[in-house]
């Protein structure tokens, strides 16, 4: 086994246990840092996440500029390339607006954590309506889950760890 897959199966892991204990929250938010109890720092974290969202969904790349650094670490990161992950994160999100229609996350459960970290459990819905990878056009409604852990410093996005239901996604489309 690889150590991304290692490292990735953790994360799932992890995530498990921390939705199971805090699953009774009506809000679907929590605060699990017992260090941090500044509602400030939380309200700030939401907001860069809430707009992190509204970007991928949107396809805003000048959005993206005022909410991930520039020097962001992409820990998930799938293909090597030149590319930095800052602009992988960015071109990832245009490619998935010029294949997908009405492409939205609802926020499931976000968990505010030690360290400026924000863990998120999401679901991805979208028509498929362009051209993806070798796919074409199906105008079939995708459906996936996926959990993204986020780093932020001086009010951007530093780091990112994420897995998604990927396989989920394109089977519903070959279906």
């Amino acid at each position: 086994m690889k150590f991304s897959q290692s490292i990735s199966l953790l994360l799932i892991f992890g995530l498990s246990v921390v939705l199971n204990a805090c699953k009774e929250n009506p809000k679907n938010t929590m605060n699990i840092d017992s260090m941090n109890t500044n509602t400030n720092q939380t309200e700030a974290k939401a907001n860069i996440i809430k707009k992190f969202y509204e970007a991928w969904d949107s396809g805003e790349v000048v959005a993206f500029e005022n909410i991930l650094s520039k020097k962001l670490i992409d820990h998930e990161r799938s293909e090597a390339s030149d590319v930095s992950d800052y602009d992988n994160i960015v071109n990832g999100s245009v490619r998935i607006n010029a294949a997908f229609s009405e492409v939205k996350h609802d926020l499931l459960q976000t968990y505010y954590v030690e360290g400026n970290r924000v863990i998120v459990y999401w679901d991805f819905t979208a028509l498929h309506t362009g051209n993806f990878g070798n796919l074409e056009p199906t105008h079939k409604p995708v459906n996936m889950k996926g959990v993204d852990i986020f780093q932020i410093k001086d009010g951007k996005i530093t780091e990112l760890w994420h897995v998604e239901n990927i396989h989920k996604m394109m089977a519903q489309l070959r279906d």
